[in-house]
């Protein structure tokens, strides 16, 4: 999906479609992290979540396993769209953190 999709061109920093997962993910998240706060989203909890979790991102599970997540994360859906009002306030609370 394009940022331009989500109406959010110029407020990503950086999107990552393929780190190599879920090794890769390790590098990517702590970069990021020493710039502010970071929100992994991803539908496979232990490739995509998991590392980021452990390194101290917010997390956001979608797709099927969402509806039962396999451990705690910061949120959950089934489809991304019904993810966006949680991933504005996160975005809100982090741009006042960071």
């Amino acid at each position: 999906m394009r940022s331009s999709s989500l109406g959010v061109d110029g407020r990503l920093e950086h999107v990552v479609t393929s780190a190599g997962k879920p090794r890769g993910i390790e590098a990517v998240v702590s970069d990021a992290l020493t710039r502010g706060p970071v929100l992994s989203i991803g539908d496979i909890h232990e490739f995509d979540l998991l590392p980021a979790a452990a390194l101290g991102a917010d997390t956001a599970l979608v797709g099927p396993a969402a509806a039962h997540p396999p451990a705690d994360v910061t949120m959950a859906a089934v489809h991304l769209p019904e993810l966006y009002p949680a991933i504005q306030s996160w975005a809100a609370r982090s741009a006042r953190l960071g």
